[in-house]
């Protein structure tokens, strides 16, 4: 045996013993001690990633930040402001309850302006500012003008319209003033919503932004609807100011080979109205009428709104007698709309008789009852369409609609607004 070794036997025989006591000893005290004064065992892990095995100073600690960040989370919620870990498309979020707490103390005075909100029919009949896709049936709404926006609260202070959506602490006071929900008309169910930020423009009207930030978890981009009756229905804080109905038609192409099997068309207000507007600098008067397309054979996904020339001619006839036209026969005037948009054709008007020499200006609009009759062609199908208008002259100036009158339309949910600029009649 060499040195090495003995050696380490002599070391356990003398130390073994030492050891064996030493453990008796501690089993010994462990048991005489009270049991309130033995050590407490900490838990591995703590509500905030705490270290496993913890001493008690750190386990109390981080039981002191749990309980101030429940404290800070129940606070924020009581003020309405978004729970960062739910997405406001996510189904655990309760989103009527968010809506009834964080616009709790927001109750616009309408008192304020001089009328009600309303939402500009010339931005809602807009194929660019009510963006439709015809292969997804997804509506979404950006740049469209408000009128008559109430500046305050009725506890007195201004009312933020643009309002800061995100802070150096994370997705807080998410609260957009304005917000369309689009439900379905028979049954309210929703179908989706979109909200908006303000942004100044020539008074009364204000441009709504569509809010768009955070990917779409938080604001959708679009809505989507189907073959059905709808209604968008605006909201400021809690309080509906604006209605507004369409229709969505389902189509379905038989071809089997079709990019696209089932496309969806708008129906509504479009068909129904008419609009006149005057150049501000030759007062030349400028008709417009909503057209569209709806055919199924598209090019792909994307690509569906090619342009559809038509030819047609516009009579405007005052107390019965012909004052105006557009073309000669119905294969003279230009109309270009799109499939499956409903664009807005605006065309010139010639004095009768004058073959298409002399425009037709606002000075030659004597007072009386005017028709306008449409008839127009498409070379493609050999389909027409055909509608009359009618409006009155009175004093030099064409009378407003009854419904955009605010003075005859007493419902502001339904008022028409067509502002200053624009006339807006209705297909007789």
């Amino acid at each position: 045996m060499n040195i090495r070794n003995l050696s380490i036997i002599l070391y356990f025989w003398a130390f073994s013993p030492a050891f064996a006591q030493f453990d008796k000893l501690k089993e010994k005290v462990k048991k005489e001690l009270p049991s309130n004064e033995r050590a407490t065992p900490t838990r591995e892990t703590n509500a905030r990633g705490g270290a496993p095995n913890a001493p008690d100073k750190d386990q109390k600690r981080n039981e002191s930040f749990d309980a101030h960040y429940k404290q800070k989370d129940e606070a924020k919620a009581k003020s309405g402001e978004l729970d960062r870990k739910t997405k406001l498309n996510s189904p655990e979020f309760d989103r009527k309850a968010y809506e009834e707490r964080i616009y709790a103390n927001f109750e616009p005075d309408f008192s304020t302006a001089n009328f009600p909100p309303a939402i500009a029919w010339f931005d809602l009949l807009d194929a660019n500012k009510f963006a439709f896709d015809i292969t997804k049936g997804e509506i979404r709404l950006n740049g469209i003008h408000v009128s008559f926006l109430p500046p305050k609260s009725k506890d007195g202070k201004d009312i933020n319209y643009r309002p800061s959506l995100s802070t150096s602490k994370g997705y807080e006071n998410m609260r957009p003033p304005i917000r369309a929900d689009i439900v379905d008309a028979a049954t309210g169910a929703l179908k989706g919503q979109q909200f908006f930020k303000v942004e100044d423009y020539i008074p009364p009207f204000k441009k709504m932004v569509l809010v768009d930030q955070f990917g779409g978890d938080y604001f959708p981009f679009f809505a989507n609807v189907k073959e059905g009756s709808y209604e968008i229905r605006f909201f400021l804080g809690k309080t509906p100011f604006y209605t507004f109905p369409f229709q969505v038609e389902k189509k379905t192409n038989p071809d089997a080979y079709a990019p696209v099997k089932d496309l969806y068309f708008l129906k509504g207000p479009w068909e129904d109205w008419a609009r006149i507007q005057f150049d501000e600098q030759s007062g030349e008067v400028l008709p417009s009428i909503y057209l569209t397309e709806r055919n199924l054979n598209i090019k792909s996904e994307t690509n569906w709104n090619d342009t559809v020339p038509m030819k047609g001619l516009v009579k405007i006839s005052r107390n019965g007698t012909l004052v105006a036209t557009y073309g000669q026969t119905t294969n003279s005037g230009d109309f270009n709309p799109d499939n499956g948009k409903w664009t807005r054709c605006q065309f010139l008007t010639f004095k009768a008789g004058s073959n298409d020499r002399e425009t037709f200006k606002k000075a030659d609009m004597k007072d009386g009852n005017y028709v306008m009759e449409v008839n127009i062609k498409n070379p493609k199908n050999g389909k027409t369409v055909v509608g009359k208008y009618g409006f009155t002259v009175k004093g030099g100036e064409i009378q407003s609609h009854p419904k955009a009158d605010r003075n005859q339309n007493k419902d502001p949910l339904t008022v028409l607004e067509q502002g200053k600029e624009f006339y807006y009649f209705k297909k007789m």
